[in-house]
C-alpha cells in the first residue's frame, strides 16, 4: 500500500513538473522571438539611417 502512494506521488509530481516545463519553455520561446523582432528593426533602423549624412550636391555653381 505504501507503495501505490509513493507511486501516486511521484507521478503526480512528475505532470507538475512537465506542466511547469511546457509554461517555460513557452515563456523562453516568447522572449526568444521578442529578441529576434527587436534586433530586426534595430538592424533595419542603421541600415536605413546610415548615410543619412551625407547629401548630394543639389546645385552646382559654376560662376566665380
Amino acid at each position: 500500500m505504501d507503495d501505490i502512494n509513493k507511486s501516486v506521488k511521484i507521478q503526480s509530481q512528475e505532470a507538475r513538473n512537465k506542466d511547469l516545463m511546457t509554461l517555460k519553455f513557452v515563456s523562453i520561446k516568447k522572449q526568444a522571438s521578442e529578441v529576434r523582432v527587436g534586433t530586426q528593426a534595430a538592424s533595419r533602423y542603421y541600415k536605413s539611417m546610415s548615410g543619412t549624412g551625407y547629401m548630394e550636391p543639389q546645385f552646382m555653381d559654376n560662376k566665380k
